[in-house]
């Protein structure tokens, strides 16, 4: 688990795709983009990076110290990472960690978030159910999983995976079909075809989902519009989010690099966004996030595919 955390500033350099993108439209004459391209990348090397303290408390349980963060105590060992939000820690334990370990073994750094009230027995079972090399982090029941992916993303930019696996613990209960739909997302986002595309796909690729996951915005419940405006022009999404597609669930594959611009906000701007929990079923502001992950890949200049 990891302690004692200092602060440091975590900063990772533009990629090689992201530079011949920008080659790409100097090429192509668009000075326009560029231009607006440049403005945002500069925007990201001059807002300061948040960084985070926990430590364990005398009754048992995480507790997040305060908002400035820098998971530098981990020692990254893979070129593979997971990004896990294990609200629900029986399904990560009884269900993620044997499909993780028999495919990917130890070939993979593991990143479990958890409520803050987890008790230090089950942080522990967490810890010593994957074989991988394991982090976990514990943070306030808030943002659903989107806030504490959040939360780890700077660090999985600034160890510079190549891959990242965005899952969590996914029970929907006010559908019946809940647990059905999370098996099928854990079965193919971690089957042995789908990790054997991940590893041989071109520098291009920056984001792979479930075949059935990917669907249209218009054909969902839409409560969230005002929230997903906000977050395209926050983000200067270049793309008409509300006449394309999301991936449903918010489970996939990713290049770090591609998700860089959802660094650029600070943490406690997010949370001021994010409603308290109160078993919503549409319209917060973590479902209109869940809108945006494809098409910040996309405006980064990377392509997206479908594993089956």
């Amino acid at each position: 688990m990891c302690s004692n955390i200092s602060q440091q500033n975590v900063r990772t350099k533009p990629c090689l795709g992201y530079i011949g993108f920008l080659a790409r439209l100097i090429f192509n004459g668009e000075l326009d983009q560029l231009r607006y391209r440049v403005t945002r990348l500069a925007r990201y090397y001059l807002v300061p990076e948040p960084h985070l303290s926990i430590k364990q408390n005398s009754n048992n349980t995480l507790k997040v110290q305060n908002e400035r963060w820098a998971l530098n105590e981990f020692k990254p060992e893979n070129s593979f990472a997971m990004s896990i939000h294990a609200y629900y820690p029986d399904i990560a334990l009884n269900e993620l960690a044997p499909l993780v370990n028999t495919r990917l073994g130890h070939r993979v750094d593991i990143f479990i978030s958890v409520p803050d009230n987890t008790k230090s027995a089950v942080i522990e079972a967490l810890r010593n159910a994957f074989n991988g090399r394991v982090c976990i982090v514990a943070l306030s029941n808030h943002g659903r999983d989107i806030l504490p992916f959040l939360t780890v993303l700077p660090v999985l930019i600034e160890h510079q995976y190549k891959w990242v696996c965005k899952i969590h613990t996914k029970r929907s209960l006010h559908s019946r079909h809940g647990n059905r739909w999370r098996h099928d997302l854990y079965k193919t986002l971690l089957s042995d075809r789908s990790i054997q595309t991940i590893r041989t796909m071109g520098n291009e690729q920056g984001l792979a989902y479930p075949w059935f996951s990917k669907c249209s915005i218009k054909n969902f419940a839409y409560d969230y519009r005002e929230q997903l405006e906000e977050l395209v022009l926050t983000h200067a999404c270049s793309t008409d989010i509300a006449d394309s597609c999301f991936i449903a669930g918010s489970m996939f594959w990713f290049r770090p690099e591609g998700l860089v611009p959802l660094t650029r906000i600070s943490l406690n701007q997010y949370k001021n966004k994010f409603e308290l929990e109160n078993a919503q079923i549409d319209g917060t502001y973590a479902h209109a996030m869940e809108r945006l992950f494809l098409h910040i890949a996309h405006d980064e200049g990377f392509k997206s595919c479908r594993l089956t």
